[in-house]
């Protein structure tokens, strides 16, 4: 099968300022941890790491990592967990095993682009399922249920939401997976952000209620660990029978280092997320103070989940000029709307060192003061 792939104006803006600005405030993760600091909140020692044989792994994954994944996430059921290198690969995986040229999908937009790009670069009929600012980012269920038909073989939905932080009441979640298993469809989960919450409780996950739920999860956003490259999904157990075959063209398993790594980050993944936290909480809280003191330039809808908000720029500016302006003129990294399809907003992460968060804020005042909006 040949993939047209797109281009991906996230991934080419990310390569074009992460590295390039002095302040990150666009990315979506709690601040990656040290080894020093994963080896003091988790106790991994060198000990653990001389018990590392450079060996070939299981094709699904070590069983005590599947086992302890499926303990905290699951049902116990560790036949259920599918292991790769980062959540990216198990959506490609998912994807390409699971769907065919021709097969309707439907994409909550925006999404992460593996979920959306890669179904129509296999030849599927996507179908788009937007939220909207002037909603509050609130999904249209009944535009949801003109979007789904007998025909539906799978429906993608991130929540909380990226960028927006957007998330649904259990009883919306309910609604949503009821709507999917009326018409037999695969639902791909995004669980990304699940344990990242501000307003109420973190959502149970929906297999609990559908057996053809397919959650997926990161090391990268909830657990300050991006660069381990660890992701895994719960699946059915027809899935892997599709999987296995991909996995042995492709990269065939998940490194026994990255592994080890793993069960001790998924074994103390509350400490991890605990360690971050009181940082996340006191950057929104200066955060709302400082959006309210700018809503001439921004309004916002408050995220209840995640490390993002997506605020709209008043007047129509263009966030892609705006950002480029704002990192050329003061070193500080958004990321533009136009990486999600809503060119007047920009995602605004609030996940980073407080003293550099106060300093990014800062200088994205004095820009505005400045009238850098002459370059809009």
């Amino acid at each position: 099968m040949y993939l047209n792939l797109p281009r991906i104006p996230l991934e080419d803006w990310m390569r074009e300022f992460y590295f390039a600005t002095e302040l990150d405030l666009g990315s979506s993760g709690l601040q990656y941890y040290s080894f020093p600091e994963f080896s003091a909140i988790t106790g991994f020692s060198m000990a653990d790491l001389e018990k590392v044989g450079f060996d070939d792994s299981e094709t699904f994954g070590e069983p005590g990592l599947r086992q302890a994944i499926a303990d905290r996430w699951g049902d116990g059921n560790a036949q259920t967990v599918l292991l790769g290198n980062g959540s990216n690969e198990i959506g490609f995986m998912l994807m390409y095993a699971m769907l065919n040229a021709g097969d309707e999908v439907v994409a909550m937009e925006p999404i992460y682009h593996t979920l959306n790009n890669l179904p129509e670069a296999i030849g599927c009929h996507v179908k788009h399922w937007p939220i909207r600012y002037e909603d509050h980012w609130q999904p249209d269920f009944e535009a949801l249920e003109r979007l789904l038909t007998p025909k539906t073989r799978m429906v993608s939905v991130n929540f909380p939401h990226n960028p927006t932080g957007i998330s649904l009441t259990p009883e919306q979640q309910r609604r949503l997976v009821d709507m999917v298993s009326s018409v037999g469809a695969y639902l791909i989960w995004d669980a990304a952000f699940e344990d990242l919450i501000h307003v109420g409780k973190p959502l149970p996950s929906p297999r609990k209620h559908y057996d053809r739920c397919i959650t997926t999860y990161t090391m990268s956003k909830c657990y300050g660990m991006p660069g381990v490259r660890l992701g895994w999904a719960l699946c059915p157990h027809e899935v892997f029978e599709n999987i296995e075959l991909l996995k042995d063209y492709t990269n065939l398993y998940v490194s026994p280092l990255i592994e080890a790594v793993g069960l001790k980050a998924v074994t103390h993944a509350e400490q991890l997320q605990a360690g971050r936290m009181d940082q996340v909480k006191g950057n929104l809280a200066r955060l709302d103070d400082w959006m309210e003191a700018h809503r001439a330039h921004m309004d916002w809808v408050r995220p209840m989940g995640g490390v993002t908000g997506f605020p709209r720029l008043i007047n129509g500016a263009n966030a892609d000029v705006f950002c480029r302006a704002l990192a050329k003129q003061e070193g500080v990294m958004l990321v533009p709307g136009t990486c999600f399809k809503n060119p007047h907003h920009v995602r605004l992460g609030f996940a980073g060192p407080c003293d550099f968060f106060e300093q990014g804020l800062d200088r994205l005042s004095r820009f505005l003061k400045r009238g850098g909006g002459l370059l809009w």
